[in-house]
């Protein structure tokens, strides 16, 4: 499929995908595991720490202080 280079240009994508990698590197942001994966059987080393299995695919994602 060809890429929208005339709505999204290269140098415009790679911005954003610089935006988005620093934003992992602020102590503030969170992200949500095991996301939306591949494959739902994909394990993960981590997976008992998400709670894996509590949630399904459907479910979104809510933001919650963890202090």
């Amino acid at each position: 499929m060809p890429a929208p280079l005339g709505d999204h240009p290269p140098a415009r994508t790679w911005e954003e995908l610089h935006k988005l990698i620093a934003a992992y590197f602020e102590q503030e942001q969170g992200y949500t595991s095991r996301r939306m994966l591949h494959l739902d059987t994909d394990k993960g080393d981590f997976d008992h720490l998400a709670r894996f299995g509590e949630w399904d695919r459907a479910a979104d994602p809510a933001p919650e202080d963890l202090i």
